[in-house]
Order: structure tokens, then sequence, then C-alpha cells
């Protein structure tokens, strides 16, 4: 008898898991632009209502995604860092080239987007893919 009823709770907790646990992340697209020019470097990050924070890369296109945020209220940063800074340029003698950034499209964005605490920038996340194209004005 004592294992049945261990076998019937462990059922009731693995549904709930699943029916439960399963609509509560989201996942963040889009892209970002700035005075309707295309960002073509930098970050996004996302500090959803548990406090944690999530970061995806902006690409050449201004393209940016981000998976796995807990649904609900969530402030946003966008970081536009010149990409000059960031290329490694230690290279031993023989190693292959790196592929370098284009950073002739790069342009920097007003800091107050950079941090979450100073950023305007907020949405509500809801289950499932969510898109957003950043117009940072």
């Amino acid at each position: 008898m004592y294992h049945s009823i261990a076998r019937s709770c462990l059922l009731l907790v693995l549904l709930l898991c699943i029916t439960g646990c399963s609509g509560s992340m989201a996942d963040l697209e889009g892209t970002v632009s700035y005075q309707r020019k295309i960002v073509a470097s930098g970050s996004v990050t996302v500090v959803g209502k548990d406090g944690g924070t999530h970061s995806g890369t902006i690409g050449p296109d201004g393209a940016y995604r981000i998976t796995g945020i807990p649904i609900g209220s969530a402030k946003v940063a966008v970081s536009s860092i010149d990409p000059r800074k960031t290329q490694t340029r230690s290279r031993k003698k023989g190693d292959a080239p790196t592929k370098e950034t284009d950073t002739s499209r790069w342009f920097s964005v007003p800091s107050n987007y950079s941090d979450p605490a100073t950023s305007p920038l907020q949405l509500e996340l809801k289950s499932g893919t969510n898109r957003w194209d950043i117009d940072l004005r």
C-alpha cells in the first residue's frame, strides 16, 4: 500500500511540473535601431521578474534573440560597445587570422540605455516567443 501511495504522489508531482512549468518561460527576439539606423553590434540585456539577468548579442543585421526568460514584467537594457575595443589583438606567430568585426557601421547609443536601472525600456513577456523591435530615440 505504501508503494502505491508513493507512486501516486510521484505521478502527481510530475504532472504538476509538466503542466505548471511548461508555460512559465519566454523567448524574446527582434531588431535594435537607434534613430532609425540599425545597431550593428552590442547586446540586449533583460532583467526578469525573478531578478535574473538574460542577455543576447546584437548581430550585424541588428537582430537579437534571448531565451529562457521568466514570463511577466521585465526591464531591458541595450549597449553598443565599440567593437574595436573588444577584438583580441594578440596572436601568436603562425596562428590563423581571426575574423574581424566590421567596425565601419558601429555608432554609440545613449548611455542611459546600457543599464537596466536607468533604461526606460520595459515590457511584459508572455509565454512562448515574444517579438519586440527596439527603436531607441
